[in-house]
């Protein structure tokens, strides 16, 4: 559900296992974290594949950490607020204000997965 000028919260997380390192892409909707595995950060105007995994719990939003399980540890590479500019099952376009990441995300559903594409804010908008 879409409400207009709404504020949410999102994080990126950098999640490390004894198999790999990748990061996890989390955006606030309805009390959970709708969450994307992503091996890289994408850099302005690049488009990078995007795994939807299963959601998270909110707490992500501020935890950084071992996780239980042996499933690694997390540390935050950013964060902030977004909202939301397209919300639909297949595509979400949202407007990102971090401390690193400050611009627009498109994630399109692609069938099986998702590609996500990073359109950085120029550096004017970026410091007003």
């Amino acid at each position: 559900m879409m409400t207009p000028n709404a504020t949410y919260q999102w994080v990126l997380l950098h999640h490390v296992t004894a198999e790999d390192s990748h990061f996890d892409f989390m955006l606030e909707d309805s009390g959970q974290l709708l969450t994307w595995r992503l091996l890289r950060v994408p850099g302005p105007h690049e488009t990078i594949k995007a795994e939807r995994i299963q959601n998270h719990r909110v707490v992500y939003l501020d935890y950084e950490g071992p996780l239980t399980g042996d499933r690694g540890a997390v540390t935050r590479a950013d964060r902030g607020s977004y909202h939301r500019i397209v919300w639909s099952p297949e595509l979400l376009v949202v407007e990102l204000h971090g401390q690193k990441l400050h611009g627009q995300v498109e994630l399109r559903s692609q069938g099986p997965f998702w590609t996500l594409l990073y359109a950085s804010a120029s550096a004017e908008a970026a410091q007003e």
